[in-house]
């Protein structure tokens, strides 16, 4: 739900989560104290990044797998194998701190350190594949894997010369970026490593009691999807290659495509509906997906998150279709209704696949809409981003909460409750608060993201559009050209991803520490 219960509440010093001095609450209830000394502090951060750096290497490496079907590609293998070895090398390194001992607890701040750090070294790293290649600067390399990473898909990719192993590399990055790199990492190991900061990426999915298995149950729907839209996408008429790759965007709601044209070039409303549906099951909280495989339909349409999305995603698609008609944007209600179902449920799925070459000189009201579902982005714990249709729904609620108690006596005693999975829940006014707490902060940061855009000469709607997009993670584009764009809006742009991936609250409750440890030294300094 909302973010501190979500995720654990993070709060304090951040010099605490890397001060190696164990306190009084570093040792987990009921360790031996003859046996191995628990492992905290700074050791406990950096082997937790090491951890997580050996999956970034393994990453960087996937894409190596398809040269014995492009031999043609061997020089672009080395782009990867340097990184890629470098990372696992690095982070077998760190992870040995951790190796073989007990974990203590996490200090106050260093989940949300751990999660920020590994997300910085994944961006930074992972782009140096761009880099090698020769065909991307620096600020270009960390633009486009924050983008597949975020599952954003905003490109300076020259789609239609960019070798396959590239055009792999991006759909790998989509994949771990969509399920999430903590998750990976728990499915693989242990429920010791990366437990507590699981819930900093944004989950809250445990399905089983266990959380490793309810891990690997997550990565078990996720690439079941993905392999049953391969295969359809193979029979609707794209090849193996782009049928993998599209799945892949599709489930993880990340619009890189293998064609420069993006879905419009194969003009098929077969794998646009193959892609819509994908889509929306990509967007579907993954703590609903198993009620729906074991048809459990009533708990799956009962729930209050679900029925806000799929009335937001039928709202949209009637509203575009009935602008773009009205308007003469499409000739005909049939190709404004395949042009407008698409395009809404890329936009309310923040997937970002498009099946028109440019969104620019479509009607104001039309981009209106768009910008509205982006905001409101997918359902929680699922592969979507914005602000999820979880708060959304809580806002409406509270709306109409308020005006009851307003026309209300005032001796009324009201019980705010809502369908929450299989059962009624309160929502009490800390839960309301957080919500609207991280609403408002969402929506200063697309204020200042859309500010940054008119600064570099760009038309209030269509920056405000553009940046909605990358903080929404979507990656719909008014048509600005990013692969020509100044590294300064590139690197405003990548923080806005980094930021709506994140959803904002980790990386300002770190960024606030390292302001505070800052001022402390400089304090001490001041005082000697």
């Amino acid at each position: 739900g909302s973010w501190p219960a979500a995720r654990g509440g993070v709060e304090g010093s951040l010099m605490d989560a890397f001060d190696p001095t164990p306190g009084p609450s570093s040792s987990p209830k009921g360790d031996d104290p003859s046996g191995p000394r628990p492992v905290v502090g700074h050791d406990l951060t950096m082997g937790y990044l090491g951890v997580m750096s050996i999956l970034v290497g393994i990453i960087i490496l996937l894409p190596l797998l398809l040269l014995p079907f492009y031999p043609e590609e061997l020089s672009v293998a080395r782009c990867f194998l340097l990184p890629g070895l470098g990372a696992i090398g690095v982070g077998a390194l760190l992870a040995r701190r951790i190796k073989g001992r007990p974990h203590g607890r996490m200090y106050k701040g260093q989940d949300a350190t751990v999660i920020v750090l590994t997300w910085l070294v994944a961006m930074n790293v992972g782009a140096l594949p761009f880099v090698l290649t020769g065909d991307y600067d620096f600020s270009q390399a960390v633009f486009e894997t924050m983008s597949g990473l975020s599952t954003t898909t905003l490109t300076v990719t020259d789609v239609a010369a960019a070798p396959h192993l590239i055009l792999m590399y991006r759909s790998v990055l989509l994949f771990f970026g969509g399920i999430g790199l903590v998750l990976v990492v728990v499915s693989a190991v242990s429920d010791t490593h990366g437990m507590r900061i699981y819930g900093e990426e944004g989950h809250t999915d445990r399905l089983l009691p266990n959380l490793a298995r309810s891990a690997r149950l997550i990565m078990g729907i996720y690439c079941l999807y993905i392999g049953v839209g391969t295969i359809a996408l193979t029979c609707a008429g794209m090849s193996v290659f782009d049928a993998l790759n599209h799945a892949m965007g599709a489930v993880a709601t990340g619009g890189f495509s293998t064609k420069a044209d993006n879905v419009a070039a194969y003009d098929s409303p077969l794998i646009e509906v193959i892609l819509m549906v994908l889509m929306m099951l990509g967007a579907t909280n993954f703590m609903l997906h198993m009620r729906l495989l074991k048809r459990r339909f009533g708990t799956f349409f009962r729930d209050i998150e679900t029925r806000t999305f799929l009335v937001a995603t039928a709202v949209a698609v009637a509203l575009v279709t009935a602008i773009l008609y009205a308007t003469g944007t499409c000739p005909t209600l049939a190709s404004a209704l395949r042009v407008g179902a698409f395009q809404a449920v890329s936009a309310v799925t923040t997937t970002g696949f498009q099946t028109v070459p440019s969104l620019a000189g479509w009607p104001s009201a039309a981009m209106l809409v768009l910008v509205v579902v982006m905001v409101a982005g997918a359902e929680t714990n699922s592969t979507g981003g914005g602000i999820k249709q979880w708060r959304a729904a809580l806002l409406v609620r509270m709306l109409v909460w308020d005006i009851r108690d307003h026309v209300t006596h005032r001796r009324c005693v009201h019980s705010n409750m809502v369908e929450r999975y299989d059962r009624r829940v309160p929502i009490g006014a800390e839960e309301r608060q957080e919500v609207l707490v991280f609403v408002l902060l969402y929506v200063v940061v697309l204020l200042a993201g859309t500010f940054v855009y008119t600064c570099f000469g760009y038309s209030l709607e269509d920056s405000l559009f553009q940046f909605a997009s990358a903080l929404g993670t979507v990656g719909l584009s008014i048509g600005i050209p990013l692969e020509t764009a100044s590294p300064w809006l590139l690197w405003a742009t990548t923080i806005g991803m980094f930021l709506g991936r994140l959803e904002i609250y980790p990386v300002l409750v770190v960024a606030t520490h390292v302001a505070q440890r800052g001022n402390k030294m400089l304090r001490h300094h001041a005082r000697h």
